[in-house]
């Protein structure tokens, strides 16, 4: 080949840059990818908006598929979600206001038990003391404190339940949706530790806790704590 038909024609010869191939050329950047980061950004074309009592609202991925690594920073997230939602709070005031109904009506059913009973002079002339139809009432009002604690409860529970299967894809949801079947309402239920229980067992923070480490451990190989 001539050089005339190599060079372009108007470019001189001593005009052209002349590469030293003494020097080997550079290897291109080929940048890492991260595959646990690479499933969460993906998720995040795919998420669920939940809206908080104040207003604002906030965005969290909803699972399909990935590695265990992404898996294990969803579960978290869903978790960190069912808080900033208050669902743990009011599960937690909801405890604690059973707890305090039973032991008034606990206090108030003794009351009742010696305000019938049999009464001493002192006990007689005390202008302080409830009579049994006052106390009664106030036992109607714990028991029934009792029950709407009760209720909210069993709300939470199930708020948090249903924001964590909302949180997985319909084919994700699947495994989700067997394991809580098999532990909650049903009897016998094995734990994890593979006792067999005769009771039911209710949607509580007890059994979705369960529930996430069943699902952990369906998703995740028996030997990866030692891996």
């Amino acid at each position: 080949m001539s050089t005339s038909k190599a060079v372009p024609e108007g470019l001189k010869n001593q005009e052209c840059e002349k590469g030293n191939r003494k020097k080997r050329p550079p290897i291109p950047y080929v940048p890492v990818v991260d595959e646990v980061q690479d499933a969460v950004s993906k998720g995040k074309d795919f998420s669920y908006k939940i809206k908080l009592p104040d207003k604002t609202e906030f965005s969290v991925p909803i699972w399909d598929t990935g590695t265990q690594e992404a898996f294990l920073i969803h579960v978290q997230q869903a978790k960190s979600a069912c808080k900033r939602k208050g669902l743990f709070q009011d599960y937690d005031d909801a405890i604690l206001a059973e707890t305090k109904s039973m032991e008034q009506a606990k206090s108030l059913r003794k009351a009742i038990a010696s305000a019938i009973g049999p009464k001493s002079r002192k006990d007689a002339e005390d202008p302080n003391q409830s009579s049994p139809d006052d106390l009664k009432a106030s036992l109607k009002d714990a028991l029934l404190e009792k029950k709407v604690a009760l209720e909210a409860k069993a709300t939470a529970a199930e708020g948090f339940f249903s924001l964590y299967a909302n949180l997985l894809s319909e084919d994700a949801r699947f495994r989700w949706d067997k394991i809580v079947a098999s532990q909650v309402g049903a009897a016998p239920w094995t734990d994890l530790q593979g006792n067999e229980h005769e009771k039911e067992h209710e949607k509580s923070m007890e059994s979705f806790q369960d529930c996430i480490t069943f699902h952990l451990l369906d998703m995740f190989p028996s030997d990866a704590a030692k891996q």
